[in-house]
């Protein structure tokens, strides 16, 4: 067996030092500017060291990589500080006041129960003179279909300032979701705001169609990340079973989307360039349809990582790229290192790099599975296998039926999120064919569901385990 690369985890080390100082710099305001300055000076140092000394060259190299990361990070905090503290909206706030606002809607809407009734939260970005400002809408009541990712609206809302280190900025309450109007696009809107309202058409007609199947409220999940059809018995079932994550659009789908790609090009006679392209230009089509959700830009991050490895094959590549992902999606939003999604992608996409070979292997050679089916199998035990040590944080006990449930599972989620994918581009062009798609389809999220409720309802489905950090160091 030949050894790994001796350097391939030499640049992971920085991004790990990197994610780590700009977690703690994020929670304390002010303090962007001096790691700047502290990474510089240790920086040039470390520099002058690895110049001037034989030994030890390559550490004080890392060192010097590890500042370079920090001087770029500790910028960035410092200048989304900035941009947050945008005077109108702190005005509003201190003065707790209505504002008037134009804001473009992130997430689908999840509903919470609290001492008002009813109420919604929607992540969404205000647009400020500063830049965009990340913010959290409180909502009472339902929220109807303009209430999707990409959507601009104008509303009224009195805006509260949210603790350091929050992804957003503000909570917004709105003050009448029923008032709020589709935002008019100006200047360089005009382009994206016709692009995002045929991205929302696509969206809410794969709900309208799905709504109308027996079954099949989890294909707009598999496809695109909407829940809203999910009914609260299969939700808790799926979070028992530890599925959620196949209805959270995730670094799967992604690479599901570009390795059809390449797949077809390839069939068609297209060289290694012209399939990446397309495969490039397949993954933004995707992104831009699913919506800007954060985790959706960590997936699409995370699945060029894996692509780039080739499933964890090309080890030299693996680490590495997973290095610069990381370091990447730091520089666009610092604020996501606190954040249990960015940590759940990251350790899933390196167990998948790191296990996915091996699991593969094992599978192919002693269980006789075709590798069209070992491969995301071995995919979802690495990711489940890696994820553990964190969703032991977020949820106490151990889902001992989710391990089984994935494998179950495995197999039916690609095919529906695939297909579905497929009927939401056919349904406004060949509505028929695209009704059939997702007839079949459908029959992917019934066995998804029947494996969820079956899964959450075994013998000993969840260990006790011991909450905190005590029960994931035992």
């Amino acid at each position: 067996m030949s050894r790994p690369p001796p350097g391939r985890w030499r640049l992971l080390a920085p991004a790990l030092l990197a994610w780590a100082i700009t977690a703690w710099a994020v929670t304390q305001p002010g303090t962007g500017w001096w790691v700047c300055v502290a990474s510089v000076s240790c920086g040039v140092l470390a520099l002058a060291f690895a110049l001037q000394r034989g030994r030890n060259r390559a550490a004080w190299r890392l060192l010097a990589l590890s500042c370079a990361a920090l001087v770029v990070l500790g910028a960035t905090i410092n200048a989304g500080e900035w941009q947050r503290a945008d005077p109108m909206l702190e005005e509003a706030a201190v003065r707790r006041a209505d504002l008037g606002m134009q804001v473009t809607i992130v997430t689908f809407a999840a509903e919470t129960q609290g001492g008002f009734g009813e109420r919604f939260w929607v992540r969404a970005t205000v647009h400020a003179p500063r830049g965009d400002i990340p913010v959290l809408l409180w909502v009472d009541g339902e929220t109807d279909a303009r209430w999707v990712p990409g959507s601009r609206l104008e509303l009224s809302g009195r805006p509260e300032r949210l603790e350091a280190g929050s992804a957003a900025a503000y909570g917004v309450t709105v003050a009448d979701s029923d008032a709020a109007v589709p935002a008019a696009p100006r200047g360089a809107w005009s382009l994206a705001a016709g692009a995002g309202v045929v991205a929302s058409e696509l969206r809410l007609g794969l709900r309208e169609a799905t709504s109308k199947l027996p079954g099949a409220t989890l294909l707009p999940g598999f496809a695109v990340g909407d829940t809203s059809l999910v009914d609260e018995h299969l939700q808790n079932a799926m979070l028992e079973s530890s599925l959620t994550h196949l209805t959270a659009v995730s670094g799967a789908n992604c690479a599901l989307v570009t390795s059809s790609i390449m797949w077809v090009s390839s069939r068609l006679g297209a060289g290694r360039r012209v399939r990446r392209i397309l495969a490039a230009a397949a993954l933004t089509c995707f992104v831009y349809v699913v919506g800007p959700d954060p985790s959706v830009q960590r997936a699409a991050v995370m699945a060029a990582v894996v692509l780039i490895s080739g499933y964890g094959g090309k080890r030299s590549q693996a680490l590495p790229s997973l290095a610069v992902a990381i370091l990447l999606l730091l520089a666009l939003d610092p604020w996501q290192a606190l954040h249990p999604g960015f940590g759940l992608s990251v350790a899933a996409t390196a167990g998948i790099l790191l296990g996915v070979p091996a699991l593969s292997a094992g599978l192919q050679k002693r269980l006789h599975i075709p590798r069209v089916l070992a491969v995301p199998i071995a995919m979802a035990l690495a990711a489940q296998i890696a994820c553990g040590p964190l969703l032991l944080l977020l949820q106490p006990g151990i889902p001992a039926a989710g391990i089984l449930a994935n494998v179950l599972a495995a197999p039916a989620a690609p095919l529906g999120t695939g297909l579905g994918l497929l009927a939401m581009l056919l349904l406004p062009v060949a509505e028929s064919l695209g009704t059939l798609i997702l007839h079949v389809a459908a029959v992917s999220a019934r066995w998804v569901a029947a494996t969820a409720e079956i899964c959450a309802q075994l013998p000993f489905a969840r260990w006790i385990w011991p909450e905190g950090w005590s029960g994931r160091l035992c």
